[in-house]
């Protein structure tokens, strides 16, 4: 029995969470700004303050470049909160998938 719950609420959190999250450059103007675009790629400035959170959302495979330190949770599907720490230079590669991300430091950061 406890399976069963476990298992309706982990799919209900999934079914919530892929019904909100969608293209952060449409759901999320504050944070994601289309620096550059054309039908082979999109290259996006992302920018968010001390605390700020986002929508979840949706992302193809993704390299990132660390503009100023950043340091972030990222909720998934699942509920699980992933910490991620990175310093200004870092290459940073995400594979497709949804989040939910947060800066936890007190500045802000940029990628």
């Amino acid at each position: 029995m406890k399976r069963i719950v476990v298992l309706a609420v982990s799919l209900t959190t999934l079914a919530l969470f892929s019904l909100h999250a969608q293209e952060p450059t449409k759901m999320d103007l504050k944070h994601y700004k289309v620096a550059f675009e054309n039908d082979q790629v999109q290259m996006l400035h992302i920018s968010y303050g001390p605390g700020e959170r986002s929508v979840a959302q949706q992302h193809s495979n993704s390299l990132a470049i660390v503009l100023i330190d950043a340091h972030g949770n990222f909720t998934v599907p699942s509920g699980k909160v992933v910490k991620s720490s990175n310093k200004a230079g870092n290459l940073l590669w995400d594979p497709a998938g949804m989040h939910r991300p947060k800066n936890i430091d007190n500045a802000p950061f940029e990628l």
